[in-house]
């Protein structure tokens, strides 16, 4: 009679295998990651240092510019009017 109303019966046992049996997978894909995707890691390293050297290379290339040492802005005082402010802050 429950399956006739489409009811799903909950079975904690295949649960637990599904589950125990998924923990397995996992631990397995774990255990071959680093067989199979390693080299990634390789490669990656070698396209850091590629890069960084091709980022050396050309920073040494171009002429530096001194930056101007920005002064620290200040808003203060502020005025006490409305229209001082609007004024005020278009003159900074």
């Amino acid at each position: 009679m429950a399956k006739e109303l489409g009811e799903v019966k909950y079975d904690p046992n295949t649960e637990a295998f599904q589950m125990r049996a998924q923990w397995k997978k996992v631990d397995i894909c774990r255990k071959q990651w680093f067989d199979r995707w390693s080299w990634l890691l390789d490669e990656r390293k070698q396209a850091l240092q590629e890069s960084d050297a091709i980022r050396q290379e050309a920073a040494d290339a171009l002429p530096h510019v001194m930056a101007k040492a920005e002064t620290t802005k200040s808003l203060k005082p502020v005025p006490i009017t409305s229209t001082g402010v609007i004024g005020w802050l278009a003159a900074k």
